[in-house]
């Protein structure tokens, strides 16, 4: 037996016997196999607190194994899992198996040290915000599925989190099961797709009430995702999509879903590319829907037949309480 395989084994007996409050057990070459006698001696354990995992070649099924005894331990406060090739499924098992045990507080699977009791809710704290941060993908979809569980936090932020199309999807997945958010800001996803696989989300959630999308691209297979979102959504009142490239025919179909929405209020399109038509859309969209009450257009490029349109669904709207126009381009 190496000198690596040794130390595991001592250390699977120190867990046993509930020796040590702190274990290092990192670079150790440690596989499923091993992880999951490490789980197993964890199952019964009520002493260890520290646990350093990192640098081993722990994957999918060992982190599985591991986040399941999780369940039942009821000292372990810290957990180091750095540098293992978990993947996405142990990421997720991670989660779901802290969600369930109110005794482990801090975790590392990538970069961050991740406050699992801020993700989860059990700090009840009412915003959560990530920004500016390099986030991997194992991290983010770890803090998408521990946010499921969230009863506390209204406020999601990942204002300047890069967000892939497939994290979105996780993150719809989120507010499909999460049922007290109230707001969430999203300012960076890479493809335009990632907007259709947030907002599906939306098809079941009944309380989000303030959508910020910004800086990215929505395309109209998006704004089609929202509009079957939003059918059988009564619960949104506002949509803030800020820097979308939208464009025409994109703005024009949400103008057409939202004219019998029975709840947006506030609908925000600045800097969109919000032309002409899409102008005249947006007028008949005040005409027709009694509710809304503040629209945004700041800079887009709109021509003066739209700006006329516009000017007279202000007059003739009973419910619009504001129209900004700040910085738009008028043309004739």
């Amino acid at each position: 037996m190496g000198e690596a395989a040794r130390r595991v084994r001592m250390g699977i007996a120190a867990i046993e016997e509930n020796e040590y409050s702190a274990l290092d057990l990192d670079h150790l070459s440690i596989r499923d196999e091993q992880a999951t006698d490490i789980a197993n001696a964890l199952r019964g354990n009520d002493a260890l607190v520290h646990l350093d995992l990192s640098h081993n070649k722990i994957g999918p099924a060992g982190t599985t194994a591991i986040a399941n005894a999780l369940k039942e331990n009821t000292s372990l406060t810290y957990l180091e899992m750095s540098g293992n090739p978990v993947e996405l499924d142990g990421a997720l098992a991670l989660a779901n198996g802290l969600n369930h045990t109110r005794s482990c507080k801090t975790l590392r699977i990538s970069r961050h040290t991740l406050e699992l009791d801020v993700f989860n809710g059990r700090s009840k704290e009412l915003a959560v915000s990530l920004k500016e941060g390099d986030y991997t993908d194992l991290e983010l979809a770890f803090i998408a599925t521990a946010l499921g569980a969230n009863d506390a936090a209204l406020l999601l932020e990942l204002r300047g989190i890069r967000l892939s199309a497939a994290m979105c999807e996780h993150f719809g997945d989120m507010l499909a099961k999460n049922a007290t958010l109230k707001t969430i800001v999203v300012t960076n996803v890479d493809k335009p797709e990632g907007f259709g696989n947030l907002v599906r989300g939306l098809v079941t959630n009944r309380s989000l009430r303030c959508l910020d999308y910004q800086g990215s691209t929505i395309n109209t297979p998006g704004i089609q995702a929202l509009v079957t979102a939003m059918a059988g959504n009564s619960c949104l009142r506002q949509l803030r999509l800020y820097d979308n490239h939208l464009g025409s025919e994109a703005t024009i179909l949400l103008c057409d879903a939202l004219r019998d929405h029975p709840s947006i209020d506030t609908l925000l399109v600045f800097k969109n590319g919000v032309d002409e038509d899409a102008a005249t859309s947006l007028a008949q969209l005040l005409r027709d829907n009694p509710r809304l009450t503040y629209l945004g257009l700041d800079s887009n490029p709109i021509r003066t037949r739209g700006l006329i349109e516009l000017s007279k669904a202000v007059v003739a709207s009973t419910s619009l309480r504001a129209l900004d126009l700040t910085s738009t381009r008028l043309f004739g």
